[in-house]
């Protein structure tokens, strides 16, 4: 995110792009600035600056094809105050302002048309909240429910699952952290406690939903040990009512006071917080395992390569140097490479088929010094070249949908892979 490390932002997504803004800078500075971030370009932009100031840990949601976000602490002050973004204009407009105690750091989810927020504090330790209210946008209302029976906290973690809403996590006004969590049900106006997550108890975790199911992680365990951040998540599944450990690649550092947020059912990003260097403006996306159910697509490829390539092949006819391949294409193509001095060498080349980012990755480039990872046309007309590294990346857009090879040669010629990738 350009401009500023942050912790404690404001984060929302509407039709692909993710919008995200205000928190605050180590130093204790904070900002009303927003900016729109594009997936597809991977590219973010400044769009109007949030009217009701500098703003901490707000309120922040969509509901339709409108952004809102609301409430917050500037270092000095709370406010009540609810503002709805439409990006088809770039214009805040105010709503409706929250009726209860001025707050930050509250829980919210949204079922539906109906936003769902609660818990918080006021500052210092004698105002943290458990009350709980909702807001309904297309009557511009709010109306108060059912208090969260897990206590006065502090950032609590909230999510929604089908028409059910779940809250948990969060510091109470000792600082101390719990893992308990609870279920919302909008019809009865109830909550009912569910499987705790499993443990240490962590605070400023937060959470997402994949295909019915929830994603709980980072934060950390102690605001006395804030170093100790944390990268790993607990998937929840609530048929089942359990918890399931998911550990993160060590690429990505344990972090605390951050921005968690889905956009369509694929794609999940974390943004800003502050990890074990500091506050930080990275942007990480999570990727997810999809589908991996195969498909065949039978292609015509020009093939000025004499050796085999060993994919899954119906037809070689070596005399015309032309080939017709039924290709298996997977998500992931994981293969081995024999070398002389390293054994075998695991190569992998994913999303495939994608429309977006192809990566390379190898478990061991010390055996392939000099070497470059080429991405060629399926008649040898080579596109992109970069020098083989731990993971390489093509950016594949704006390529004509079909298909391309990635190469891997030597500086003498010598080829030790061409593999076909799918542009969909």
């Amino acid at each position: 995110m350009p401009q500023y490390g942050r912790a404690a932002s404001a984060v929302f997504s509407l039709n692909g792009m993710i919008y995200c803004g205000l928190g605050h800078f180590a130093n204790g500075t904070s900002f009303n600035d927003f900016w729109v971030y594009d997936i597809q370009t991977d590219r973010w932009s400044r769009i109007a600056n949030y009217p009701d100031g500098q703003r901490i840990a707000p309120l922040s949601f969509s509901i339709g094809s409108k952004g809102y976000v609301g409430l917050g602490y500037n270092g000095s002050t709370m406010s009540s105050k609810l503002y709805e973004y439409d990006p088809s204009t770039n214009v805040w407009t105010q709503k409706a302002s929250f009726p209860g105690n001025a707050r930050y750091g509250m829980a919210s989810f949204t079922i539906g048309d109906t936003l769902y927020m609660g818990g918080g504090s006021c500052g210092g330790t004698t105002c943290y909240y458990d009350d709980f209210w909702r807001y309904i946008p297309s009557t511009n209302t709010w109306s108060q429910i059912a208090s969260w029976p897990g206590g006065k906290r502090l950032l609590p973690t909230g999510f929604s699952i089908g028409s059910f809403g779940y809250v948990g996590n969060g510091i109470n006004a000792t600082y101390t952290p719990s893992n308990i969590f609870y279920k919302y049900s909008p019809s009865s106006n109830s909550w009912t406690t569910i499987a705790s997550l499993p443990g240490s108890a962590r605070s400023t975790t937060l959470a997402f939903v994949i295909n019915n199911e929830a994603y709980v992680g980072t934060g950390f365990l102690s605001v006395s040990e804030p170093v100790n951040r944390k990268n790993s998540f607990y998937k929840y599944s609530p048929g089942s009512n359990s918890w399931t450990f998911l550990s993160s690649n060590n690429n990505f550092p344990g972090v605390s006071d951050h921005s968690i947020v889905t956009e369509g059912n694929s794609n999940v990003f974390c943004i800003g917080g502050v990890d074990s260097n500091g506050h930080t403006s990275a942007n990480w996306q999570l990727k997810l395992e999809v589908d991996t159910c195969d498909y065949f697509d039978t292609t015509f490829v020009q093939d000025t390569m004499f050796h085999v390539v060993y994919d899954t092949v119906t037809t070689y006819t070596y005399d015309t140097i032309i080939r017709y391949i039924n290709v298996l294409v997977e998500d992931t193509l994981n293969f081995t490479v024999y070398t002389n001095d390293c054994g075998d060498v695991i190569h992998k080349i994913y999303p495939n088929p994608t429309a977006d980012l192809v990566y390379v990755y190898s478990n061991n480039v010390d055996c392939y010094p000099n070497y470059n990872v080429e991405l060629i046309t399926s008649l040898g007309q080579v596109l992109q070249l970069k020098k083989y590294e731990n993971l390489v990346s093509f950016n594949m857009r704006g390529y004509a949908v079909g298909l391309y090879f990635v190469r891997l040669r030597g500086g003498s010629g010598d080829v030790v892979f061409s593999k076909k990738v799918m542009i969909n």
